[in-house]
């Protein structure tokens, strides 16, 4: 059995040595393709007046690092404003960013007042009122 299993992972090495993609050779192109789209796309969800700041800064201060993908910061801000201008002509892009409804952006209440309004609110059990 033991060598029945050894047999199998051998031959599946082989057929998934053949069946990577580049042939081995690697995929940094692919990474790098990859992590502009996400880059861009992150870019492209944040509100139009950030836009600009957001794509130099990132472009210097993120892919320009030797373990992201190093480089020229210039060619990967313009690269990053490529993208998002393709993004941006796209039509099934949704462009519109999210707002938050008034509602939902008030401060909620501690939560030492919350449960004693509920406490107030909802009626005695009669043990209180026994008393």
């Amino acid at each position: 059995m033991r060598g029945m299993f050894v047999g199998i992972n051998i031959l599946g090495e082989i057929l998934l040595a053949f069946t990577s993609k580049h042939g081995g050779t690697g995929s940094k192109a692919g990474m790098e393709d990859t992590v502009y789209a996400i880059t861009a796309d992150a870019i492209m969800r944040q509100p139009e007046e950030k836009r600009e700041a957001l794509t130099r800064d990132l472009a210097q201060n993120f892919l320009a690092k030797p373990d992201v993908i190093g480089g020229d910061a210039e060619q990967a801000e313009t690269i990053l404003r490529a993208r998002v201008t393709n993004l941006e002509r796209n039509p099934w892009i949704a462009r519109a960013t999210p707002q938050i409804a008034p509602e939902a952006s008030q401060k909620p209440d501690a939560p030492e007042q919350s449960w004693k309004k509920k406490v107030t609110a909802q009626p005695s059990c009669g043990v209180a009122a026994a008393l």
